[in-house]
């Protein structure tokens, strides 16, 4: 019985790690299996998505139990429970001789710790890390809160895994993420009474793990030699360096498994690589080849057909170029987009031209866009990129300062500098003012053109420190710091922008302090240009784009053609908002561009 027992919950923790090693697949990655039917039948090629799935798309949320020091609103009154106990055992783990007096200090509190991570997470790889109060714990704020080295682990439910046979309850799997570091507090909506119990820390988790995609052969399919026929189409179209050598990026495990890794091209589009490894022909000679690239040529010049026939040609590589390039030269923009973006993600800086223009033209194609044009480093593409930093759209303008930064973070468009423990760039000095601030990914400020200033009269409280103060008329603006924790000091300052956060930042003020000072000064308008929070582009989806004409003016049947005709993906990873918690009210203009107004 007890054997039996041990080998129950050694099929359990197997399972388990399957699902952390690969996720499982999720309707928001739309693998067009009726639209590769359709085209593999009337060209007689098989793709490799024609007999396999793709796992792994789903991140992993994992959780741990964590403890942070340096509180100044007070600790060390944690109630008793499961979570101080966890506590206890971690600290005895880690070498603490006395525990419980440790958790008695007043700036010391037991918090719950959790991470994401995301498919296609290579070991050594930094995440963004959550640190929040418990709803039964009495701290108020985790203002000043330092997190102790601590473990997440990934976590199922006991009854789904046994179908039932065992009762509910949590069951641990491996530890993914070891999480420390400062605490960032205070993001987000002002009105949220709990912002203060909530933190961030970025890149304050190490994963422990790589997370490769996984490419499953379909039931019906299951053979190791077809399996290493799939790993081996794929490697013939894509290898690139891997621990020291050039190596295809995938590797048969078994007769049903594949796993993936990324090319370099694709590592901000990892969406678009999983699609376009479905469209690889598994076996054709070469005259079916050829029939085959010059078939997706004449689809491609077809609007209803040209998403999936640019996909494809991408999914031939080199030899799809020459028919990708007719393509810009169709008088559909939707036609000139697809085979752009192919082009970008094939190496040829051909596309990059028409991908800027379109992305002025159209807001929908901007997250598509951009992520192509920052997969390929060439002079033109920091070229465009530079030009639409001044777009009049304000996610143009912040997803072509992302893009930028991934190709060159010293880009001379866009200098920066660490203030404290934020960024603060500066960014298009000849573009119309605004400022960008970010809950997500990093702490930075962006100002985007010149002369931006606050407006006397004001007083803006900058966290519970520090106090800006300009009377009606007056050129300069006063800063003081007013701490228990450090000596009060005042100082005198310029009202340009640029200059007051730098000299905040020198004086120990933070990115939670600056951010709900920016907020509150565009709220009183005391500042001369709009703020803006997160505006990251976004992919509309498939039927929003249906309902706007498919970009073009095309009819196109929903139920029937709207695979064929506008399904272009999810959302770039370089874009997706996954930790997000909601809009600010500081986001200006994101319902009107999404319908299409720039």
């Amino acid at each position: 019985m007890q054997r039996a027992g041990m080998a129950a919950t050694g099929a359990l923790f197997g399972c388990l790690c399957l699902v952390g090693l690969l996720g499982c697949s999720t309707d928001e990655f739309r693998l067009q299996s009726t639209d590769e039917d359709k085209a593999d039948k009337s060209a007689q090629v098989r793709t490799v998505g024609s007999v396999t799935s793709v796992w792994g798309v789903q991140p992993v949320r994992v959780y741990g139990v964590g403890v942070v020091h340096g509180l100044r609103s007070g600790g060390g009154n944690t109630k008793p429970g499961p979570l101080r106990q966890q506590a206890l055992r971690m600290l005895k783990e880690m070498g603490c001789t006395d525990p419980v007096a440790f958790l008695a200090q007043p700036d010391v509190a037991v918090v719950r710790v959790s991470a994401l991570v995301p498919p296609a997470v290579q070991k050594g790889d930094r995440l963004e890390v959550e640190v929040e109060v418990d709803p039964s714990q009495p701290l108020q704020s985790l203002r000043g809160a330092i997190l102790l080295p601590c473990e997440l682990s990934e976590y199922a439910d006991r009854a789904q895994l046994t179908g039932g046979a065992r009762p509910s309850g949590d069951l641990k799997g491996r530890t993914l993420v070891r999480a420390e570091g400062p605490v960032l507090v205070g993001l987000g909506d002002l009105n949220d009474r709990n912002r203060e119990r909530r933190g961030r820390i970025w890149e304050g988790g190490k994963s422990l793990i790589d997370r490769n995609f996984g490419v499953i052969l379909n039931r019906d399919n299951k053979d190791a030699r077809l399996a290493k026929l799939v790993a081996d189409r794929i490697n013939e179209r894509f290898y690139g360096p891997y621990r020291g050598a050039m190596r295809g990026m995938a590797e048969a495990k078994n007769d049903t498994l594949i796993t993936l890794r990324i090319p370099y091209q694709y590592k901000n589009n990892w969406p678009r690589y999983l699609r376009v490894v479905r469209q690889i022909p598994l076996r054709e000679s070469q005259g079916q080849r050829t029939s085959y690239a010059l078939q997706l040529g004449e689809e491609l010049l077809d609007p209803v057909k040209a998403v999936p026939a640019a996909l494809k040609l991408e999914a031939l590589g080199i030899e799809g170029v020459p028919l990708l390039k007719r393509g810009l030269e169709h008088r559909s923009p939707l036609v000139r987009f697809v085979s752009a973006e192919a082009l970008a993600y094939l190496g040829e800086p051909a596309g990059a031209e028409p991908l800027a223009e379109l992305i002025e033209a159209d807001p929908r194609l901007r997250a598509y866009g951009l992520a192509a044009l920052a997969s390929l480093d060439e002079a033109v593409c920091h070229i465009q990129l530079r030009r639409l930093l001044h777009s009049d759209s304000a996610e143009t303008r912040y997803g072509a300062f992302r893009a930028l930064r991934i190709l060159d973070d010293r880009d001379p468009a866009i200098p920066g500098l660490a203030v404290n423990d934020f960024f603060l760039h500066q960014a298009a000095p000849e573009s119309k003012p605004m400022v960008h601030l970010s809950t997500t990914r990093r702490a930075e400020v962006v100002l985007f053109g010149s002369g931006i200033r606050l407006q006397p009269p004001f007083a803006l409280e900058a966290g519970p420190d520090f106090l800006v103060t300009a009377r009606e008329g007056e050129e300069v603006c006063r800063i003081a710091r007013l701490s228990t924790h450090a000596e009060p000091v005042k100082e005198e300052c310029s009202l340009e922008l640029h200059e007051v956060l730098r000299r905040l930042g020198a004086l120990g003020a933070g990115y939670a302090d600056v951010f709900p000072m920016l907020l509150k000064a565009h709220q009183a308008g005391c500042l001369s240009c709009r703020v803006v929070v997160d505006a990251v582009p976004q992919a509309p989806s498939v039927y929003a784009l249906v309902n706007q004409a498919a970009l073009d003016g095309f009819e196109v049947d929903v139920e029937e053609d709207a695979d064929n005709a506008v399904d272009l993906g999810m959302t770039p990873n370089l874009f997706h908002q996954q930790n997000r918690r909601g809009s600010s009210p500081a986001k200006e203009g994101a319902g009107s561009e999404a319908k299409g107004h720039p």
